[in-house]
């Protein structure tokens, strides 16, 4: 792994919809040797709420209030909990193959460990960053990041986020208290739970990019097929609305 050569894309398409769509495609083309190792990274610059594969809509989300604030809603394919993106919350997309599955636990320590170390070299030292339930970083016992994985065969889509100038106010009115959660978090609210890490942007796209060795790369897109599917799948509310 230490050797793997990651290339770097950093594309945020219009659509949160056409972003999901290029995820997967992009995993689709990893399993095939289209795609070298990849980071990808992105950042929405408006709201949007993004489910879980297996969250239930009416246990998560205020469908009334995104509505009020025409925040669009839209059910990713891999698992974990709700998020809201927007701008302040950059999104990291990491596709890697293994040579073979390590399992998901533990797929997502060695992700989550790296990068945790890499961002806190650039941090104050009493600011501690810990992975937190399955799949949190914390810093000072509150999350910033939220991740999950899709895989085929051996090949993995890791994506998280990181919130680094949100406002966390939002995500207090739009996401309802989630049906699932770690114990770590004790029960409090999103507005307890949650926190910004406190790095610029350009530190933590340093520290994605210095720690996976990632250098940009010319991608030679399918964009009608990720147009195809965003419509067929991620903008289709039987699609969002099925759990």
């Amino acid at each position: 792994m230490d050797k793997m050569i990651f290339h770097l894309l950093e594309s945020t398409l219009p659509s949160p919809q056409e972003n999901l769509a290029l995820d997967e495609i992009l995993l689709k083309m990893l399993a095939t040797g289209d795609i070298p190792p990849t980071l990808r990274l992105w950042e929405l610059p408006f709201p949007a709420v993004i489910v879980g594969r297996g969250n239930k809509l009416g246990l998560n989300v205020d469908y009334d209030a995104c509505r009020k604030e025409q925040v669009p809603v839209i059910r990713r394919m891999s698992g974990g909990g709700t998020v809201l993106l927007g701008p302040g919350c950059l999104v990291f997309s990491l596709l890697i193959p293994f040579t073979e599955h390590p399992g998901i636990k533990e797929s997502i320590e060695f992700i989550l460990n790296r990068i945790g170390q890499s961002l806190q070299l650039r941090l104050l030292e009493e600011d501690r960053i810990e992975l937190a339930g399955i799949s949190d970083l914390t810093v000072g016992g509150l999350k910033f990041s939220g991740n999950s994985q899709r895989w085929i065969k051996n090949n993995c889509l890791h994506h998280g986020t990181i919130l680094y100038g949100f406002p966390l106010e939002q995500a207090a009115r739009l996401l309802t208290k989630p049906e699932r959660e770690p114990e770590y978090r004790s029960g409090r609210t999103h507005l307890e739970f949650m926190t910004n890490l406190p790095l610029e942007r350009e530190a933590i796209r340093s520290a994605l990019t210095e720690e996976w060795g990632a250098s940009a790369a010319e991608y030679d897109l399918p964009k009608d097929e990720i147009r195809e599917l965003a419509q067929q799948k991620y903008e289709d509310t039987e699609w969002t609305e099925s759990r």
